[in-house]
């Protein structure tokens, strides 16, 4: 038996005291509610990791139109008599940016509104388990695809 140091007890003791802690029922929705939190609390954590770096990875890959405004041209001409032109000053104005990242946003959330109550009903004819493997095997092939 392993001895746990804070509680002087071994871990059998610990085993039996958490197996009677979770058979209560009282217990069981405090758990239930617990795990169901941390799951929000983790996907919304995630939400908030994506959306500052999604318009700079847009801007990269150079998914929007862009407007150059308050630009001008300077020309000069070199020794080797090639002529080079550069653009001073001004900013870049990337077109229709904020619409397009509110409905990429957005889509997460009105995709949620309207399988939730589908998905609900399945869970509750079919149970857990098989809507849950399904959900992880999506999850997989969708990072397995992404990894490519």
């Amino acid at each position: 038996m392993v001895n746990i140091p804070m509680l002087n007890r071994d871990s059998e003791w610990l085993k039996q005291r958490i197996d009677e802690w979770s058979s209560q029922p009282e217990m069981q929705k405090r758990l239930v509610l617990i795990v169901v939190s941390v799951a929000l609390l983790l996907d919304n954590m995630l939400y908030m990791v994506i959306v500052p770096i999604i318009p700079k990875y847009l801007r990269d890959i150079h998914a929007y139109e862009v407007e150059y405004v308050g630009y001008h041209n300077e020309t000069r001409r070199l020794a080797n008599g090639s002529i080079v032109v550069r653009m001073i000053g001004g900013q870049i104005d990337y077109l229709d940016e904020e619409i397009e990242l509110g409905w990429l946003f957005a889509a997460k959330a009105l995709l949620q509104i309207f399988v939730n109550p589908f998905s609900g009903f399945i869970i509750d004819r079919v149970g857990y388990e098989l809507p849950m493997i399904i959900g992880l095997i999506v999850m997989f092939s969708s990072t397995a695809i992404f990894a490519l």
